[in-house]
């Protein structure tokens, strides 16, 4: 009886797509909770429905655009913590608003017919195509593989960041790799 749910393509994208958000989920997961960057997630993940709209209004994948608006929401958002010294949490905010006023602007700016946004909003796991799990699946190696090369650094960044910067681990590089790892992630979950 289970096995003959598999026999549809679209139940079998959905299970190794859910296999493998759980792996993206379980290796950024704990650091986000632990570094208290809880709002981080939920901020970049909405500011990439900028990209959205903006790629559907230039004609590009939606995915692509977002991707590219989550990278930016998190370098930006990165920088202007270390430089401004304001508070992330009011800085994620701002992104947070902007992404999706952007999204809904270069929606209005179509010509016919907007799109129907919703599966980008909330997502639709039977929907994911062949290429969305190539790209998810890269993503997965990547952010794998960043995370166990630097695992030891991790370590000492989560618990002590002041003693890991004394210690001359690149605690900025850290910082910035972890934002990154969080847009990639948000951006495919």
């Amino acid at each position: 009886m289970l096995a003959d749910l598999f026999k549809y393509q679209f139940l079998q994208n959905a299970f190794i797509a859910g296999i493998l958000a759980s792996v993206l989920a379980g290796v950024i997961g704990f650091i986000i909770v632990e570094k208290k960057m809880i709002m981080m997630s939920g901020g970049i993940a909405h500011a990439s429905y900028g990209g959205v709209g903006l790629g559907y209004l230039i004609g590009i994948e939606p995915l692509y655009g977002a991707l590219g608006f989550s990278l930016l929401s998190a370098v930006s958002v990165g920088l202007i913590k270390r430089k401004g010294g304001t508070d992330s949490d009011i800085v994620i905010g701002l992104f947070w608003s902007l992404g999706m006023a952007l999204g809904v602007i270069f929606i209005s700016l179509m010509p016919g017919y907007p799109p129907n946004l919703t599966s980008y909003l909330f997502g639709n796991i039977l929907a994911v195509t062949k290429a969305d799990l190539m790209m998810m699946f890269v993503v997965a190696v990547v952010v794998s593989i960043i995370f166990i090369s630097l695992f030891n650094n991790w370590k000492a960044y989560l618990f002590d960041e002041e003693f890991s910067g004394i210690r001359g681990t690149g605690v900025v590089l850290l910082e910035y790799l972890l934002l990154i790892m969080i847009a990639l992630t948000s951006s495919f979950n």
